[in-house]
């Protein structure tokens, strides 16, 4: 790089932090027209906090709120969306405000260690969505009673199964798939960083996925189903493996109702996760399911009656998995079934109103 790329390259840094530093005091000075005791704090492109507020405004006498700031809110109840949300504004919060955070996994880093410190000793309500991470929390030093847990939820007019099974040809051939092969769905992100990913996130779980699929290939014919950003791992170990593979990134997250349709298999192969919510679009749309024992799946997984779940972090178990499911129509079937009724307890106006009535009355 030369010194006028640099120099133009720092400009360009620097008139982004100018930029952020704006819309940040200008969603500040916006606390001042928003109506609400409760105050949601997050990104503004967050949809589940989006959902959430939704929900409760719908469903409860309460008024709710979202900023991407807390500064100059009083007298509120300001739940982070997030612990990187805590992390980052909550020296920003008044004092006459009661705090809520989010906290959906534990990575194992230094900084997790003080900051339970600081959420044990101002007894901050910490929520999660899994009993895994409140285990890990409660390792870390959090008192058991200031955890709620609260999982995940999805919208059910949105993400549902086919009405009729021969429309999943159609959508095969809309998304240019291929009708003789099995379809495997993986929807995530799960690459380092936001350009192409072609360092893995491992946490994701992408490798085992990838060895995985590598085993299957020797013995089916198979067509991979891919979406999210970041994939550039696993489309690197899938072009050299010679498995045929599509992707897609979806501006609208909603779009992705239809990818799930074109499938007949998703695999979660994370090695930790709050959710995912794989989970609940993939029963929710009737798509059978194998997942490692991560977050939200020990909590709700029926094994063999709503899913197909590994004791380990195995490829070679994952293999022997899908491969029971792929020649067992009738199970595959009961699962995806199952799977249908039991999504039903999960809807976002149900859990909105278990935030509201485990998080937010309390402080009523």
């Amino acid at each position: 790089m030369n010194s006028g790329e640099s120099y133009l390259k720092n400009r360009m840094f620097t008139l982004k932090k100018i930029i952020n530093k704006f819309q940040f005091y200008f969603q500040s000075f916006l606390n001042f027209f928003r109506l609400g005791k409760i105050f949601l704090i997050s990104d503004k492109n967050n949809w589940v906090i989006k959902t959430i507020v939704k929900e409760i405004n719908k469903n409860t006498s309460i008024k709710t709120s979202i900023s991407s700031s807390p500064l100059f809110l009083k007298n509120k109840i300001i739940h982070f969306g997030s612990i990187h949300d805590f992390i980052f504004h909550k020296e920003k919060v008044h004092p006459s405000n009661k705090i809520i955070a989010s906290w959906y996994h534990i990575n194992g880093r230094n900084i997790e260690k003080g900051l339970a410190k600081e959420i044990r000793e101002k007894n901050i309500p910490i929520h999660t969505s899994c009993s895994i991470t409140k285990k890990g929390l409660i390792n870390l030093g959090i008192k058991e009673k200031q955890i709620k847990v609260i999982p995940l939820g999805i919208d059910l007019k949105i993400f549902k199964p086919l009405k009729n099974p021969l429309e999943k040809t159609e959508i095969k051939k809309r998304l240019g798939l291929p009708l003789d092969k099995i379809i495997i769905g993986s929807f995530q992100k799960d690459g380092n960083g936001w350009k192409e990913g072609n360092e893995p996130k491992l946490i994701k779980g992408p490798d085992i996925f990838c060895d995985t699929i590598e085993i299957l290939a020797k013995k089916y014919p198979l067509h991979i189903l891919l979406t999210g950003p970041a994939r550039g791992y696993v489309k690197n170990r899938l072009s050299e493996a010679g498995i045929p593979f599509t992707h897609k990134y979806l501006k609208k997250y909603n779009n992705i109702v239809n990818f799930y349709h074109a499938l007949d298999l998703y695999i979660i192969s994370s090695r930790v996760e709050g959710g995912p919510m794989a989970l609940l679009e993939s029963w929710a749309t009737s798509i059978p399911l194998i997942s490692t024992p991560v977050g939200m799946v020990k909590d709700l997984a029926r094994p063999e009656e709503n899913i197909l779940l590994s004791s380990s972090f195995s490829p070679e178990e994952f293999a022997s998995l899908a491969s029971y499911l792929i020649n067992n129509s009738e199970l595959s079937s009961k699962i995806s079934k199952n799977a249908l009724k039991d999504i039903q307890n999960y809807s976002w106006q149900k859990m909105a109103e278990s935030y509201f009535q485990k998080l937010y009355l309390p402080f009523q």
